[in-house]
């Protein structure tokens, strides 16, 4: 099961968030505010994070790079009710899209997401696991 952190001052939002990911199979963790989220940020590492960039107590684009300095893998969908796309530092986002309460585009996205960061993981996993198995080897060959 995915973890997705979603960021968002508006309560009545993420409690929408919630309900809708939550049927969806995801398992949905909340924050209300920057300060909150990379705390749970930093706690369980989640899947992905879809994320507000006016929050109360952060500018979004400060929490954006705090995420990316814990991971610089971090798997980011900004979700939000303006476009940023003229604001190069949104471009480190894996999508950005404008806010809606049909849900449909950001479920895609979110999927979308999900499975190229899985794919990137697998990789990774893989060629540790070539480089491991090709250490083991010389080690045979030498020993």
């Amino acid at each position: 099961m995915e973890r997705v952190l979603f960021v968002d001052g508006y309560l009545p939002l993420l409690a929408l968030y919630k309900e809708e990911f939550t049927d969806e199979g995801y398992e949905v963790i909340l924050a209300r505010n920057g300060k909150e989220a990379l705390r749970k940020y930093r706690k369980i590492l989640p899947h992905l994070v879809v994320m507000d960039l006016h929050l109360p107590d952060m500018d979004g684009i400060a929490l954006l790079n705090s995420f990316l300095s814990v991971d610089s893998h971090a798997s980011i969908i900004i979700h939000d009710t303006h476009p940023h796309q003229e604001d190069s530092r949104t471009w480190m986002a894996e999508g950005q899209l404008i806010k809606s309460f049909d849900f449909s585009q950001l479920k895609r996205k979110m999927r979308e997401v999900i499975l190229k960061s899985g794919k990137r993981k697998n990789e990774k996993l893989h060629k540790a696991t070539h480089a491991n198995l090709k250490h083991q080897l010389k080690e045979f060959s030498n020993g």
